[in-house]
């Protein structure tokens, strides 16, 4: 990911923060409604990025193809700045919480944001989990190194 492109999201970002929302949360709109190809209002919608997420940011139920897409974002400051592999380490815990119906009321009773708990019953997760492929997104506009590659490399799960 070169400077230029860099400069260029974190200036969108900037520009565009949406409902009074984290930068990491508006990058996360953009990457859904620009690079994943969601419709603003559902990119919005998807985000539940606050205090209590379990390190879940978003979540996009497509019907259609019978698939969950659960994300993550960090948002770096610095064009210098790697991913690293311990972010993406923490990310894999969350796909615990999407092993079985049992695990996703686990995670609906748990102590989550409200945002998390309307995506997990607006889109009847606990229903369709058994049903559904579920995909898992960390999404950064960081570069990857080295431990980036090669935690990539085995954990074919997560995209980047």
């Amino acid at each position: 990911m070169g400077d230029v492109f860099q400069n260029e999201v974190r200036e969108f970002v900037d520009q565009r923060i949406v409902d009074e929302r984290t930068k990491s949360a508006t990058f996360l709109i953009w990457f859904l409604e620009f690079i994943f190809g969601l419709d603003i209002d559902i990119a919005i919608s998807c985000v539940c990025d606050n205090e209590n997420d379990k390190g879940i940011d978003a979540i996009f139920v497509d019907n259609l193809e019978e698939e969950i897409h659960v994300f993550q974002s960090k948002f770096k400051e610095n064009n210098d700045r790697t991913i690293g592999d311990r972010l993406l380490r923490d990310f894999t815990g969350v796909q615990a919480w999407f092993e079985s119906r049992e695990t996703v009321i686990e995670l609906r009773d748990s102590r989550i944001n409200s945002e998390l708990a309307s995506l997990i019953d607006e889109n009847n997760i606990i229903d369709i989990v058994d049903d559904y492929t579920v995909r898992y997104h960390f999404v950064i506009n960081a570069i990857k190194d080295d431990n980036t590659i090669e935690y990539a490399r085995v954990n074919t799960n997560t995209k980047i």
